[in-house]
């Protein structure tokens, strides 16, 4: 009988014997022998003296102990061979605590469920069960969600599995994920490394082969599907979308497992009548699983009339809090050590990066836009555009697209990613697509809106180019900028190192200078100094009225020693603004997930924008909103922002809600009116705004900017204007170089650069004249001014 629901050309499926053979030859084999020797008919204790499995199960041993080191281990099972067969090693060879998760989707297969229950019966293994959320029944699924029929895929996938089997592991509080995957499966699986760290899971079989899983499974007789007993035979070649429904097929059904039998045995049976085999590998769902071909891998059997080779359990789910986005290890672009860096003297095209394509190329290098390994081809593309994910499934907000306007490069080519102002160059691409973005449909479906007043819809129709080039990037170096070392800006790998111990992480968008009501929010939403806070600012183009990011590094900096004490760290953000609103957000989120951030604070209209009569493009709340959507799934909890006012009876702050519900009189300053204030040269109030901060602002802003010393005589030379660079001792920093700020930037005679060098112990002032070619150092602010005033016509 059939699964109700179930359409009826997918019958064949679901019989539990042959309707296509007599009834005496409904089990096949008996009278032919098994050829591999058949099941064991008592399974020994341990492999035969001398088996070819041996030393991979005592190398299985020895990877338990690396990866697990006394944890329980937790199985995701779907009840596939390799699945049982790694349920079997850990009972037979692995003392420790050792559990299975399974997802039942509520459109397994029966055969799948029967399984189950034998491996229940066999082996004293604890097994969680989890079910679609608050669904008992496939009726309920239908309900609640829809029909398999009607649903997209990716809708599907999300409710049957992906939310499910989130829940699942969220709860496991430390415990090792292990997985069935293997590297001879094919499609995303050729490359699983055994050991996961970033998402604390374990692939103790990557290293198997099908025929090593089925010889293990043949010896300790483990239970196994009994579809893997259906044998389908067709007179010629049936295409995988069209077995479902094929009605030519010749079905058999063998007394034990196809793999149980040499081809040599097989033939024998069959003779002649069918000259095409078709067997079942893999099971997943009843709706996108087939046959493969019997020399086939199993993988080639699911997902079938899908673009997606993998369900996203393991491209949708995060195994731990810190894992990497997409179900993959952290991207990593650049060479590693021992590696040569690309050879780009044999590249004859080059592409000549804008701001904030090095932006964008940098995420990718450094696996901020993990899973992405390069710019997106046109099927990633209209996928992120029309479906707000990946084709695997992952979610994904905005476009990482490289825009050119050269008509000449073609697929194949190699292009070189230079930049002048950033190092040189910095990573070649392979070309794999080339295509014509609709940036109005781009713009509609990304920010919003087509208007032209949108910021970023602007900058895409009048500044970006008329073509867009995907395909892979290998990295040759991070970007340098002008006003911010390098090694200043952590990357992923480097930030994760540096929390490594900490099981929550907070992080804070920003594209301002911080006030004294932010680190009063910090505080409220993570306790006092229990959970760290990393500040993590934007450094990239962002909206015209913003502070420039060379000039807000400087506050950041001297707010550092600071904030540290009380648990609140700043970062840099290599990132440009798009102010796109709710699906900005999404991407926030993702990157911050890929850095190893648990939280992030996210703002009323966090990314929003206003067009030219000051009206809103975004609701107040749409961020939080499509945030708290997809927080699950991306695997980074959300808080929403607490909006912080000034209660000067008792000089703290307090949240607005609080303030409102106990009529406090409170008070606060607008950032607009606070721009205002620092571009007038005006007093900004103590209570709102540290003084290092509005001094830094007032004497930078618009004229200064901050610098690495390795570019300042390059950038010297191409200034009207003498430039004074100011490298200060970490004990000076907050003094004598905020003076030195203050009172030379104000004469509005030089433009300032400022070095930033944890390890300087002493003051250095460094004066360039690039008209009279001279350089002139001191060792103190009063030398400088000295000089400066003897110079003076």
């Amino acid at each position: 009988m059939l699964p109700t629901g179930i359409p009826s050309s997918r019958a064949r499926w679901f019989s539990t014997s042959s309707t296509s053979l007599p009834p005496t030859r409904t089990e096949w084999g008996k009278e032919y022998g098994e050829g591999l020797g058949g099941a064991a008919q008592s399974p020994p204790a341990q492999l035969p003296e001398g088996h070819f499995l041996a030393d991979k199960v005592r190398k299985f041993q020895e990877d338990v102990a690396e990866a697990l080191k006394g944890q329980p281990g937790v199985l995701i099972t779907a009840w596939l061979i390799t699945d049982n067969v790694i349920a079997d090693l850990f009972h037979r060879y692995v003392d420790g605590p050792f559990s299975l998760i399974a997802v039942d989707t509520l459109h397994i297969f029966d055969e799948t469920r029967q399984v189950a229950a034998e491996m229940q019966n066999r082996y004293p293994i604890e097994i969680k069960w989890y079910k679609p959320i608050d669904c008992e029944t496939r009726e309920d699924f239908q309900q609640k969600y829809g029909s398999f029929l009607t649903m997209k895929d990716d809708d599907f996938d999300l409710k049957s599995k992906v939310e499910p089997l989130q829940k699942a592991l969220m709860s496991l509080d430390g415990a090792v994920v292990i997985t069935g995957r293997r590297n001879d499966q094919g499609n995303a699986r050729t490359a699983v490394p055994i050991w996961e760290a970033e998402k604390n899971t374990f692939n103790p079989l990557v290293e198997w082969s099908w025929e090593d899983v089925v010889e293990y499974a043949r010896v300790f007789d483990i239970p196994v599907n009994p579809l893997h007993k259906r044998l389908y035979l067709a007179d010629r070649e049936v295409a995988a979308k069209e077995r479902d429904t094929y009605k030519g097929f010749l079905e058999m059904t063998l007394d034990r497992p196809y793999f149980y039998y040499s081809k040599d045995a097989l033939h024998k049976m069959l003779g002649n009548t069918g000259s095409k085999w078709y067997v079942w590998k893999s099971f997943g769902d009843f709706h996108t699983s087939v046959p493969v071909p019997i020399n086939n891998s199993e993988r080639d059997g699911r997902f079938v009339k899908r673009v997606a080779t993998e369900c996203g359990i393991h491209t949708r789910v995060s195994n731990s809090k810190k894992a990497p986005h997409g179900g993959q290890a952290l991207v990593d672009l650049l060479p590693k050590d021992g590696q040569s860096v690309p050879d780009v003297s044999r590249v004859s095209r080059t592409t000549e990066l804008t701001e904030r394509q090095v932006c964008d190329l940098e995420m990718l290098m450094n696996g901020a836009h993990t899973p992405l390994t390069g710019f997106m081809t046109l099927d990633e593309y209209t996928h992120c555009l029309e479906e707000m994910r990946l084709p695997e499934g992952a979610v994904w907000g905005l476009p990482v697209v490289l825009d050119v306007s050269d008509d000449s490069i073609k697929v194949g080519d190699e292009v070189l990613l230079h930049s002048s102002a950033h190092g040189g160059p910095l990573a070649i691409l392979d070309v794999t697509s080339v295509y014509k973005p609709d940036k109005q449909k781009e713009a509609k479906e990304v920010y919003g809106t087509d208007s032209d007043e949108h910021p970023f819809v602007s900058y895409l129709y009048s500044a970006m180019g008329h073509t867009y080039v995907g395909g892979n990037v290998r990295g040759i170096q991070l970007p340098q900028r002008a006003f911010l070392p390098p090694e200043k800006v952590f990357t992923p790998k480097r930030l994760r190192a540096k929390f490594d111990g900490e099981k929550e992480v907070v992080v804070f968008q920003c594209r301002n200078p911080l006030h004294r009501a932010h680190v009063a929010m910090f505080t409220e939403v993570a306790g006092d100094g229990e959970i760290p806070v990393v500040v993590h600012p934007t450094i990239g183009p962002s909206k015209d009225d913003d502070f420039e990011a060379a000039i807000r590094v400087p506050t950041y900096e001297a707010l550092q020693p600071v904030l540290s004490k009380q648990k609140i760290f700043i970062e840099y953000f290599p990132y440009h603004m798009r102010l796109g609103g709710p699906r900005e957000t999404i991407q926030h989120m993702i990157a911050r997930k890929n850095y190893g951030f648990t939280q992030m604070i996210v703002g009323r209209d966090h990314a929003g924008c206003k067009d030219k009569a000051g009206n809103d493009f975004y609701g107040p709340y749409d961020a939080q909103e499509l945030a708290a959507k997809y927080e699950d799934e991306i695997g980074i909890k959300t808080i929403p922002f607490k909006a912080m006012v000034y209660y000067p009876d008792e000089d703290r702050y307090v949240t607005k809600e609080a303030a409102k519900e106990q009529g406090l009189k409170t008070m606060n300053i607008s950032g607009t009116e606070f721009r205002r204030r620092i571009n007038a040269g005006e007093n900004v109030p103590e209570w709102y705004a540290y003084s290092e901060v509005v001094r830094l602002l007032q004497a930078s802003y618009h004229y200064c900017m901050a610098a690495n010393e390795s570019f300042t005589e390059e950038i010297v030379q191409k200034l009207n204007k003498e430039a004074v660079v100011l490298k200060p001792s970490a004990e000076s920093r907050q003094n004598g170089l905020l003076d030195a700020y203050s009172q030379l930037s104000k004469q509005h005679t030089h433009t300032l650069f400022f070095v930033l060098e944890d390890d300087a112990s002493d003051n250095t002032f460094m004066l360039y004249r690039p008209a009279a070619g001279e350089k002139h150092q001191f060792t103190s602010l009063d030398d400088l001014k000295s000089h400066l005033q003897t110079q003076q016509p």
